[in-house]
């Protein structure tokens, strides 16, 4: 089946950041997510949102209008559970989130899979 390059390109991305989650330590993702979440935010809104506003500022920004409750944003501020992957994208797309602080022995150990997860 034919796809076009960029479509390619996206999807050899999806997959390489599956394979990220699915064979990572999952518990310390999800510290290393959160920590970075935070970071990020602090980036983006100069504080930390609550977690309300977090959720309603995450569905009005999106395209697709992701739609997240407050009590999913509290579990992943606190490092309690790992988004779903279309949240992620957007996530790292959105408040530039660095792969590299949430993956850091998977880049590190070939870094020129990981260069640019978005490209425009």
């Amino acid at each position: 089946m034919y796809f076009p390059q960029k479509l390619q390109e996206i999807i050899a991305n999806l997959k390489t950041i599956m394979n990220l989650i699915m064979t990572s330590n999952s518990e310390l993702v999800k510290h290393r997510f959160a920590n970075e979440l935070i970071r990020c935010c602090g980036s983006h809104f100069k504080t930390i949102p609550s977690n309300e506003q977090f959720a309603r500022d995450l569905y009005t920004s999106s395209k697709y209008q992701l739609k997240v409750s407050r009590e999913a944003v509290r579990k992943w501020f606190k490092g309690e559970t790992f988004p779903d992957l279309d949240y992620f994208l957007y996530l790292l797309e959105w408040l530039k989130l660095d792969i590299s602080k949430i993956f850091p022995e998977e880049v590190s150990n070939d870094p020129k899979n990981y260069r640019c997860i978005f490209r425009a």
